[in-house]
């Protein structure tokens, strides 16, 4: 009888194929803070908080959602002041941050018009042109109709895939990905 069975053949899912630009190098610490205190009216989120970032290092902040993770990153990279302690950063500190919320992007760009403003050319110009970002983008599977659609006409994944593009291709030398995966599809998440 199992012979009599058909079995579907397995889905074929495309792979990235990427040439990551090198970022520069950036001293023996990234970024470092000491003492960190921040409190809300009724809370504190953290005290005393002390940690040191050296280049390789991978590290995770987890925790329940309004516990203060963002705030902590948000602190550490100078967008928000600590209301104690110091924060240091390497004067060659290039970040590369991938925020929860997308409102920072102009949603009238087109996924290969907001590459091309976000990453690095390959020959070292400060733009990089219309075919490198299209091929960036296909790298990232988007499609050639996909890569002229605008920012708001995309699904969360794909908008959260092209930011995850023009980060990866931009050579900062830290990387911040606050939930990077929350509207990502599985392969892209793989």
């Amino acid at each position: 009888f199992k012979e009599q069975e058909l079995v579907d053949r397995p889905i074929e899912l495309d792979v990235m194929r990427l040439n990551l630009p090198r970022p520069p190098r950036v001293g023996d610490v990234v970024i470092s803070g000491e003492g960190l205190t921040r409190r809300l009216p009724d809370r504190t989120l953290f005290e005393d908080f002390s940690i040191s970032l050296r280049p390789g290092d991978r590290i995770g902040v987890i925790g329940p959602n309004g516990i203060g993770k963002t705030t902590l990153i948000r602190t550490m990279l100078g967008d928000i002041d600590s209301e104690s302690g110091e924060v240091r950063r390497s004067p060659r500190l290039s970040v590369g941050w991938f925020r929860q919320t997308h409102e920072h992007l102009d949603l009238t760009m087109t996924a290969w018009q907001y590459l091309q403003s976000v990453i690095v050319s390959t020959d070292g110009e400060a733009r990089a042109s219309e075919q490198q970002a299209r091929n960036l983008a296909g790298a990232f599977l988007f499609s050639g109709e996909e890569q002229d659609k605008s920012l708001d006409l995309l699904s969360g994944g794909e908008r959260a895939r092209a930011m995850l593009a023009g980060l990866a291709s931009s050579a900062h030398n830290l990387l911040v990905l606050d939930e990077p995966s929350n509207h990502l599809d599985i392969p892209s998440a793989e």
